[in-house]
């Protein structure tokens, strides 16, 4: 049987230049769901997913400041 998760870890990485970057964001088991309901709650409708790549500089603000 496996021991109960202690945290979760959410990472992403990105190349900027010849820089290569790793961030990861840690939450406790018991605010993973909330933080997922926030998540989804921040998609437009008919987006399946957030990516700030994609998203135009005041939209990318906006996610930023909400997830912050």
């Amino acid at each position: 049987m496996m021991p109960p998760v202690g945290v979760h870890a959410f990472a992403d990485e990105s190349v900027r230049d010849r820089l290569y970057l790793v961030s990861a964001a840690l939450v406790a088991p018991t605010e993973v769901h909330r933080l997922r309901v926030v998540m989804r709650g921040l998609r437009l409708p008919g987006q399946r997913e957030i990516h700030l790549k994609t998203e135009k500089a005041p939209r990318r603000h906006q996610l930023v400041d909400a997830v912050g």
